[in-house]
Protein backbone atom coordinates (compact mmCIF):
# COMPACT_ATOMS: atom_id res chain seq x y z
CA UNK A 1 0.00 0.00 0.00
CA UNK A 2 1.13 3.43 -0.75
CA UNK A 3 -0.19 6.51 1.14
CA UNK A 4 0.46 10.04 -0.33
CA UNK A 5 0.86 13.22 1.63
CA UNK A 6 0.25 16.38 -0.08
CA UNK A 7 3.11 18.90 0.44
CA UNK A 8 1.17 22.17 0.24
CA UNK A 9 3.08 24.12 2.19
CA UNK A 10 6.16 23.82 0.01
CA UNK A 11 4.74 24.82 -3.44
CA UNK A 12 4.49 28.76 -4.12
CA UNK A 13 5.22 29.26 -7.98
CA UNK A 14 4.12 25.52 -9.42
CA UNK A 15 1.79 23.61 -9.97
CA UNK A 16 0.73 20.62 -7.79
CA UNK A 17 -1.55 17.26 -8.03
CA UNK A 18 -1.10 13.82 -6.42
CA UNK A 19 1.81 12.28 -8.52
CA UNK A 20 0.76 8.76 -9.40
CA UNK A 21 3.87 6.75 -8.14
CA UNK A 22 3.74 3.75 -10.00
CA UNK A 23 4.11 5.80 -13.25
CA UNK A 24 8.47 5.79 -13.79
CA UNK A 25 7.84 9.05 -15.10
CA UNK A 26 6.34 10.12 -11.84
CA UNK A 27 9.79 12.41 -10.58
CA UNK A 28 9.95 14.44 -13.61
CA UNK A 29 6.20 16.02 -13.22
CA UNK A 30 6.03 19.25 -12.08
CA UNK A 31 4.22 18.36 -9.08
CA UNK A 32 5.45 17.43 -5.40
CA UNK A 33 4.34 15.40 -3.04
CA UNK A 34 5.46 13.49 0.08
CA UNK A 35 4.61 9.40 -0.31
CA UNK A 36 5.44 6.56 2.17
CA UNK A 37 6.11 3.28 0.70
CA UNK A 38 6.59 0.45 2.47
CA UNK A 39 9.23 -2.42 1.81
CA UNK A 40 11.02 -0.80 -1.49
CA UNK A 41 15.09 -0.92 -1.83
CA UNK A 42 17.32 0.56 0.95
CA UNK A 43 19.63 3.36 0.48
CA UNK A 44 22.40 1.56 1.87
CA UNK A 45 23.44 -1.79 0.54
CA UNK A 46 22.84 -4.57 2.86
CA UNK A 47 20.58 -2.55 4.96
CA UNK A 48 16.60 -4.34 5.48
CA UNK A 49 14.34 -1.71 4.52
CA UNK A 50 10.64 -1.59 6.43
CA UNK A 51 9.69 1.92 5.50
CA UNK A 52 10.60 4.71 3.51
CA UNK A 53 9.30 8.70 3.12
CA UNK A 54 10.37 10.58 -0.18
CA UNK A 55 9.67 14.62 -0.21
CA UNK A 56 10.03 16.31 -3.82
CA UNK A 57 10.25 20.19 -3.81
CA UNK A 58 11.55 22.63 -6.49
CA UNK A 59 13.62 25.73 -5.46
CA UNK A 60 14.37 28.42 -7.50
CA UNK A 61 18.23 28.57 -7.10
CA UNK A 62 21.85 26.83 -8.50
CA UNK A 63 22.61 23.18 -7.22
CA UNK A 64 25.31 24.69 -5.51
CA UNK A 65 23.08 26.82 -3.35
CA UNK A 66 21.12 24.43 -2.55
CA UNK A 67 23.62 22.02 -1.67
CA UNK A 68 25.24 25.12 0.57
CA UNK A 69 21.83 25.42 2.03
CA UNK A 70 21.62 21.54 3.43
CA UNK A 71 25.21 21.81 4.67
CA UNK A 72 26.56 24.93 5.85
CA UNK A 73 25.36 26.29 9.43
CA UNK A 74 24.80 29.75 8.40
CA UNK A 75 21.59 28.15 6.42
CA UNK A 76 20.40 24.77 8.48
CA UNK A 77 20.38 27.49 12.03
CA UNK A 78 17.77 29.38 9.73
CA UNK A 79 15.03 26.72 8.20
CA UNK A 80 16.02 24.23 10.47
CA UNK A 81 14.63 25.05 13.62
CA UNK A 82 17.44 26.91 14.62
CA UNK A 83 19.63 23.55 14.60
CA UNK A 84 23.57 24.01 13.16
CA UNK A 85 25.14 21.40 11.35
CA UNK A 86 28.62 20.28 10.67
CA UNK A 87 30.43 17.80 8.79
CA UNK A 88 33.44 18.22 6.63
CA UNK A 89 30.76 15.96 4.44
CA UNK A 90 33.54 13.29 3.28
CA UNK A 91 32.31 9.69 3.44
CA UNK A 92 32.81 8.11 6.55
CA UNK A 93 33.06 11.44 8.81
CA UNK A 94 30.74 12.61 11.46
CA UNK A 95 27.73 14.74 11.21
CA UNK A 96 26.00 16.72 13.69
CA UNK A 97 23.12 18.80 14.14
CA UNK A 98 23.23 21.11 17.24
CA UNK A 99 20.35 23.16 19.31
CA UNK A 100 20.27 26.51 19.83
CA UNK A 101 21.36 26.07 23.41
CA UNK A 102 24.61 23.78 22.13
CA UNK A 103 23.47 20.26 22.80
CA UNK A 104 23.43 17.80 20.22
CA UNK A 105 20.01 16.88 18.67
CA UNK A 106 20.91 14.68 15.61
CA UNK A 107 24.83 12.81 15.13
CA UNK A 108 25.11 10.55 11.80
CA UNK A 109 28.03 9.61 9.63
CA UNK A 110 28.33 10.58 5.80
CA UNK A 111 27.33 7.65 3.22
CA UNK A 112 27.99 9.34 0.12
CA UNK A 113 28.61 12.81 -0.90
CA UNK A 114 28.95 14.00 -4.41
CA UNK A 115 28.31 17.70 -4.57
CA UNK A 116 26.29 19.35 -5.49
CA UNK A 117 23.80 16.38 -6.62
CA UNK A 118 23.72 13.55 -3.80
CA UNK A 119 24.33 13.73 -0.14
CA UNK A 120 23.07 10.61 1.89
CA UNK A 121 24.09 10.08 5.64
CA UNK A 122 22.82 8.25 8.90
CA UNK A 123 20.93 10.03 11.33
CA UNK A 124 19.71 9.18 14.88
CA UNK A 125 18.04 11.79 17.54
CA UNK A 126 20.49 12.08 20.54
CA UNK A 127 18.75 14.57 22.61
CA UNK A 128 15.80 12.51 24.44
CA UNK A 129 16.71 9.49 25.98
CA UNK A 130 13.25 7.69 24.21
CA UNK A 131 14.74 8.76 20.97
CA UNK A 132 18.21 7.80 21.50
CA UNK A 133 17.14 3.82 21.90
CA UNK A 134 15.62 4.04 18.45
CA UNK A 135 17.88 2.63 15.23
CA UNK A 136 19.80 4.71 12.98
CA UNK A 137 17.80 5.88 9.99
CA UNK A 138 19.33 7.01 6.46
CA UNK A 139 18.50 10.53 4.69
CA UNK A 140 19.25 10.86 1.17
CA UNK A 141 19.28 14.86 -0.79
CA UNK A 142 19.19 14.39 -4.26
CA UNK A 143 19.22 17.75 -6.39
CA UNK A 144 18.63 17.86 -9.41
CA UNK A 145 19.18 20.76 -11.80
CA UNK A 146 16.09 21.06 -14.77
CA UNK A 147 17.15 24.71 -15.95
CA UNK A 148 16.67 27.42 -14.03
CA UNK A 149 15.38 25.52 -10.42
CA UNK A 150 16.30 22.33 -9.17
CA UNK A 151 14.63 19.56 -7.95
CA UNK A 152 15.16 18.38 -4.13
CA UNK A 153 14.11 15.21 -3.36
CA UNK A 154 14.56 13.99 0.49
CA UNK A 155 13.99 10.42 1.43
CA UNK A 156 13.88 9.16 4.82
CA UNK A 157 14.59 5.44 5.12
CA UNK A 158 13.91 2.85 8.18
CA UNK A 159 15.62 -0.32 8.27
CA UNK A 160 13.03 -1.71 11.11
CA UNK A 161 9.75 -1.35 11.38
CA UNK A 162 8.97 2.11 13.49
CA UNK A 163 5.76 3.06 15.58
CA UNK A 164 3.49 5.67 13.95
CA UNK A 165 4.42 8.63 16.53
CA UNK A 166 7.71 8.57 15.31
CA UNK A 167 7.14 8.23 11.68
CA UNK A 168 4.52 10.94 12.06
CA UNK A 169 6.94 13.23 14.01
CA UNK A 170 8.84 13.40 10.31
CA UNK A 171 6.07 13.54 8.32
CA UNK A 172 5.21 16.32 10.22
CA UNK A 173 8.61 17.97 10.74
CA UNK A 174 10.10 17.98 7.01
CA UNK A 175 7.89 19.32 4.88
CA UNK A 176 7.92 22.63 7.07
CA UNK A 177 11.89 22.57 7.01
CA UNK A 178 12.44 22.15 3.31
CA UNK A 179 9.25 24.87 2.71
CA UNK A 180 12.12 26.52 5.05
CA UNK A 181 14.69 25.98 2.87
CA UNK A 182 12.82 26.67 -0.60
CA UNK A 183 11.35 30.02 1.37
CA UNK A 184 14.99 31.05 2.46
CA UNK A 185 16.64 30.45 -0.67
CA UNK A 186 14.01 32.14 -2.85
CA UNK A 187 12.96 35.28 -0.70
CA UNK A 188 16.84 35.69 1.43
CA UNK A 189 14.21 35.39 4.62
CA UNK A 190 13.44 32.61 6.48
CA UNK A 191 9.44 31.27 7.36
CA UNK A 192 8.27 33.00 10.30
CA UNK A 193 8.23 31.49 13.68
CA UNK A 194 5.48 29.68 14.81
CA UNK A 195 3.93 26.35 16.73
CA UNK A 196 4.24 22.90 14.74
CA UNK A 197 2.37 21.61 16.95
CA UNK A 198 -0.42 24.07 15.96
CA UNK A 199 -0.25 23.96 11.89
CA UNK A 200 0.80 20.51 11.17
Amino acid sequence: MVVVYPMDCIFSSLAHQPIDVTDANAFAKPEGMAYFIPNEGPLNPGMKTHSETVYVTYIVASPEKVWEALTLPVFSQEYFFGRRVKSDWKVGSQVTYYLSDGRVDVQGKVLQSEPPNLLSFTWHVEWHEEFRRLPETIVRFNIDSLGGFVRLTMTEQHPVTMDEKYLDGGRRGWPVILSGLKTLLETGHPLPAFDLAVWT
